[in-house]
C-alpha cells in the first residue's frame, strides 16, 4: 500500500470520527463532551479538534471536571 493511499485512509478515518463523535455528543455541554471524549480514551489535542477548539481549553475542562469529582467524593 502506498503513502498516498494510507494517508487517503487516514484522512476518511478522522473525517468517520468527527461525524460519530457529533452524533453522540449533540446534546452534550462542553464539560460532558470532554468528559465523554476522556472516557473514549481521546488525547487533550484530539479532543478539541472534534470539539472545535483549543486543547488548553480542553486540559481546563478535564482539570475542573477532575476537582468537580473530588469535592463529590468528599461529601
Amino acid at each position: 500500500m502506498s503513502e498516498q493511499q494510507l494517508d487517503k485512509i487516514i484522512s476518511e478515518l478522522q473525517t468517520l470520527t468527527k461525524l460519530l463523535a457529533i452524533n453522540v455528543l449533540k446534546d452534550k455541554n462542553q464539560t460532558e463532551r470532554v468528559s465523554l471524549l476522556d472516557e473514549f480514551g481521546f488525547e487533550n489535542k484530539a479532543m478539541a479538534n472534534l470539539l472545535g477548539t483549543k486543547d488548553n481549553i480542553v486540559r481546563a475542562t478535564k482539570s475542573k471536571i477532575a476537582k468537580s469529582s473530588k469535592k463529590q467524593k468528599k461529601q
